[in-house]
């Protein structure tokens, strides 16, 4: 026993079934217009191919007898064929004369549809020519901001192996240095060793002023031993500058590689002095501002502010 659902089910699959039905009507025009558009994108050899398969299939269908020949039907099935066959003709006909028809009483183009026909594609090249053009130079700018951001990186690459290499470049030896100083020149023996204790004993204070860290007690250590009055005397600080770097700034006490330069203070005498003073406080030379608020205190004395 059909249960109502399934019963429901049965009823509209056989309404789905009728060929009147006009929901089976639209359903196969649809599907005719999804023929219609699939066939109208095919190519000449593709609906060729196509029509030799239905051939084959056809065939194959007949060999299986899954299709009737006109000779194993009945009497009634020949009359129902044969008058398919007859409006499927007459339909063939009615349209390829149509068809005809339409063709033998087409007029030529005039000169004003062809100018119609030729501004269309005229409008519609430019379109395309516009829209190829836009994307050439998006990606004209996406390739030159690629290589803007490549060039940066090159760039960067390259100082960082100049660094590097600066890095690692070695530091030529006192020889070579006593060399490229004396070149061209006759000096003896014990002038070119001297020279040549100097450039040792220079660059032994060098690497060992920068081994100590910085505000250390063996950096200030250091500073001190190689200060002195016979390196003032001889003008020599200059030197010792080279290989050591100024005490950090921001603290009270004096640099050992202070310049030779004597730094003298104008001495004034007190009698001279005072003389000045009274000679600014007078009233055809300055003038007293009258606020109280324009009083001043120095040492413990409060006088009123002048203005010259």
């Amino acid at each position: 026993m059909e249960t109502p659902r399934k019963e429901e089910n049965r009823k509209k699959n056989q309404k789905m079934l009728q060929k009147n039905n006009a929901a089976y009507l639209r359903q196969r025009e649809k599907a005719n217009a999804r023929k219609r558009k699939f066939l109208d994108k095919m190519t000449e050899e593709q609906k060729e191919m196509k029509r030799a398969k239905d051939r084959e299939y056809y065939k194959k269908k007949k060999e299986e007898r899954k299709v009737k020949k006109i000779a194993d039907m009945t009497e009634r099935e020949k009359r129902k064929q044969r008058k398919d066959w007859r409006i499927a003709s007459k339909k063939y006909r009615e349209k390829k004369k149509g068809v005809a028809n339409i063709v033998n009483n087409t007029p030529p183009q005039s000169d004003d549809d062809l100018a119609v026909i030729t501004a269309e594609r005229k409008q519609v090249g430019r379109r395309t020519v516009r829209k190829d053009r836009a994307k050439a130079y998006r990606r004209i700018k996406k390739q030159e901001e690629a290589i803007i951001h490549m060039k940066r990186k090159i760039q960067s690459l390259k100082k960082k192996l100049k660094r590097r290499d600066a890095k690692m470049k070695t530091v030529p030896s006192p020889i070579r240095k006593v060399d490229a100083l004396i070149k061209g020149i006759h000096v003896p023996p014990e002038v070119r060793k001297r020279l040549i204790y100097s450039e040792v004993l220079t660059t032994q204070l060098q690497e060992r002023a920068d081994s100590f860290p910085k505000n250390s007690k063996e950096r200030e250590a250091f500073h001190k031993c190689v200060s002195g009055s016979t390196l003032r005397k001889y003008k020599m600080l200059h030197m010792a500058k080279r290989i050591l770097p100024d005490r950090p700034k921001g603290r009270n006490y004096k640099s050992i590689l202070k310049s030779d330069a004597k730094i003298r203070e104008i001495v004034l005498k007190k009698e001279v002095r005072q003389k000045v003073i009274d000679f600014f406080e007078r009233d055809d030379v300055s003038r007293m501002c009258p606020s109280k608020r324009d009083s001043v205190k120095h040492d413990g004395i409060r006088k009123q502010r002048r203005v010259l």
